[in-house]
């Protein structure tokens, strides 16, 4: 009994201590889990503040340099020479017109710039509508004696600006319909004895500090603009946007939706907090006082802005679902209270040290997948220029190990600018995003698609010989022709391909890949070249076009004259580059266009005899290549087209491209009735 006892009691014994092992050994394991929660919570938040400060700096100096330069534009109409004659009776309005006209025409961000003598009149107007400038008749011209505009800007001294709200514009006492955000600037005017003669005006098209935010919140919607008053300029829901100009509307604000931090943000002016709502990043902009700074340097100087709201502002608003524990100011014990919902402390070491592995397991699995995310790029989803680096770096390593070819093609957009120009940058965004689509679709599972910035990409090719790279960037050049954007039509890319040498490191191996590039763009864009081939191109002089047997019609005389056309375009090209003066290429050129009429009208005429059906619309073809042609001739002897573009244009567009565009309808049907 007693051996039995004191055995029991050695058991327990071992069990009490078994527990308090796995008690203390719980504990140490649950608050060092806590302290490295604290730790990556701490970092995940300071983080989260910097990005936001840093994003909401940059879109004030945005805001900033809008409003200085409006005032910039302002002064320079004001005073210039043009006007100043105007206005002291010594110049033509004429004159004035067509020199506003043209400052409109080119700026495209005023709705409106008028002078209104000192009695309301206006004298001079200049609207934008539509993409277009115009010059107002003075017959719709009218009085604006009444406008607040007006009567705040005739009452300034010399040299004090005037500057609206922001707000909706009111044509005829109503809001214009689609909604047009507007600020006025005013600006009053003396002629050379000093006497007030009247106000410059601008409306100026808000919508452009108002599209930054936009611009800015497209992959998130945490940007708004504040008037002074708590009302949303730009914000998350465009509802709530400009209720003060709609009495009818339920008056929604930003002020009664966060009273606390509005309160706060109003008291503070600049800074950042964490709150219930969020992180809060705010600053207030002094319009009159940052645009004044901006362009003259100091505030000291004797230019003043009068402004009708005194301040807006910028604020950044992260809601609590993507802030890093928004409600624990504290993050101690953040893993405490995850642990805790262990079933039991009774639980055996082993399901303990199993919870812990699957948490690391998915701790390691998140961190996998933040790494993977920051390797691409959050737009197109290809590889980022720093993950790019690393995995070249890689393959070149393991294509020198293992002694297998490695190439490289960079493609970049044609004429992408004019598509941000002409469509905006929400456009080229999703043009950039088809060619990525576009380009990953038509190289293989083992290439990598990288984006190097603006509209250029890489494309790494292991087990790739330069004859088969440029197949492959061949075949992507073919396939984004092939799939024209719905909003911008046709869009196309050139590529430099090279395939790595062995005493090649990443620097200059790129910059062959960029030569080549290069050189496509050079010679005409939307082609592939070849880096090997630059060391022994011939000159462009020299180049030849040699007849191919696929060129063949099935009629002679026709096949005749393309022969003609071939060696005389040949000819000419070599005339091009060489060293002759142009007055004696021009008789040349105009030679080569008679023997191109000659032998459209001649093709035009069999075809007619063969009944060839679409006559019709070769013939209208013919017509607009000759127009072409015409063009290009007086942009080469004025010197605005280079030889090399001069030259692609010959051959690729003028004589083979329209064969081989055109003239390949017919051939079969010829063929088929010769």
């Amino acid at each position: 009994m007693d051996n039995r006892e004191s055995s029991v009691m050695q058991i327990f014994k071992h069990l009490k201590t078994l527990f308090i092992t796995f008690v203390i050994t719980f504990f140490v394991l649950v608050c060092a889990y806590a302290v490295f929660e604290k730790r990556d919570v701490d970092t995940d938040r300071a983080s989260l503040a910097r990005e936001n400060e840093i994003f909401i700096s940059g879109q004030k100096r945005l805001i900033n340099n809008e409003l200085s330069e409006r005032v910039s534009d302002l002064l320079y109409l004001a005073e210039n020479a043009i006007f100043k004659n105007y206005i002291n009776s010594n110049g033509d309005e004429k004159d004035v017109e067509n020199e506003w006209l043209l400052f409109a025409s080119k700026m495209k961000k005023y709705d409106q710039i008028r002078y209104i003598d000192a009695k309301g009149y206006e004298k001079i107007r200049i609207n934008f509508k539509d993409g277009r400038a115009a010059i107002v008749d003075h017959r719709s011209l009218q009085n604006k004696s009444d406008r607040q505009y007006f009567t705040d800007t005739i009452r300034l001294n010399d040299r004090n600006i005037y500057r609206s709200s922001l707000d909706l514009n009111v044509e005829n006492g109503k809001i214009e319909n689609p909604a047009k955000p507007t600020l006025r600037f005013g600006l009053p005017v003396f002629n050379q004895e000093g006497i007030k003669s009247g106000v410059v005006i601008f409306n100026y098209y808000g919508r452009y500090v108002i599209d930054n935010i936009k611009r800015a919140n497209q992959d998130s919607n945490y940007m708004q603009l504040i008037n002074e008053n708590g009302y949303w300029l730009a914000g998350p829901d465009t509802n709530d946007e400009w209720v003060f100009m709609y009495p009818d509307k339920e008056q929604k604000t930003f002020a009664n939706k966060y009273p606390d931090e509005w309160l706060r943000i109003k008291t503070e002016k600049n800074g950042q907090f964490f709150s219930p709502m969020g992180l809060f990043t705010f600053r207030m902009l002094e319009p009159d006082v940052e645009a004044r700074t901006k362009l003259i340097g100091t505030p000291d100087e004797d230019i003043a802005i009068k402004g009708a709201d005194r301040a807006w502002f910028l604020i950044s608003l992260v809601p609590p679902n993507a802030v890093p524990y928004a409600n624990n100011e504290n993050g101690y014990f953040v893993g405490v209270k995850r642990l805790f919902v262990l079933p039991s402390l009774l639980l055996a070491l082993t399901l303990t040290a199993c919870i812990f592995t699957i948490l690391f397991l998915l701790y390691r699995a998140e961190n996998e997948k933040l790494k993977e995310i920051a390797m691409h790029d959050p737009m197109t989803g290809c590889l980022t220029r720093r993950a790019g680096t690393r995995i070249i770096d890689n393959a070149m390593n393991k294509s020198e190990s293992n002694n297998k070819p490695l190439s490289m093609l960079l493609l970049d957009i044609d004429h992408f600018k004019s598509v941000n120009d002409n469509w905006g940058h929400l456009v080229g965004d999703k043009v950039l995003k088809r060619v990525a689509k576009i380009v990953k679709a038509e190289v293989r599972d083992k290439d990598s698609v990288i984006r190097t910035g603006g509209e250029e990409f890489v494309v790494l090719l292991p087990d790739t010989d330069a004859k088969n790279a440029v197949l492959i960037a061949d075949r992507v050049r073919i396939a984004l022709e092939s799939f024209p954007h719905p909003s911008v039509g046709k869009v196309t890319a050139s590529f430099g391909v090279a395939e790595k040498r062995k005493e090649d490191n990443r620097l200059n191996w790129y910059k062959r890949v960029d030569d080549a590039l290069y050189h496509a763009k050079e010679t005409g864009r939307n082609r592939v070249f070849n880096a090997d081939d630059l060391d022994k191109a011939l000159p462009v002089a020299t180049v030849q076009i040699e007849w191919k047997s696929e060129w063949e019609s099935g009629n002679m005389e026709i096949d005749k004259q393309h022969r003609e056309l071939v060696n005389f375009g040949n000819q000419l090209i070599f005339d091009v580059f060489s060293e002759e003066a142009k007055e004696k290429i021009e008789p040349k050129l105009d030679e080569f266009l008679n023997h191109v009429v000659y032998h459209f009208n001649s093709e035009e005429k069999i075809l007619n005899c063969t009944k060839f059906t679409g006559t019709k619309e070769h013939s209208e073809a013919h017509k607009l290549i000759i127009a072409d042609a015409l063009r290009m001739k007086e942009a080469y002897l004025s010197g605005k087209l280079k030889p090399s573009a001069f030259f692609s244009f010959i051959f690729d567009d003028f004589i083979i491209g329209h064969m081989l565009k055109e003239d390949i309808k017919f051939f079969p049907f010829l063929q088929d009735n010769s």
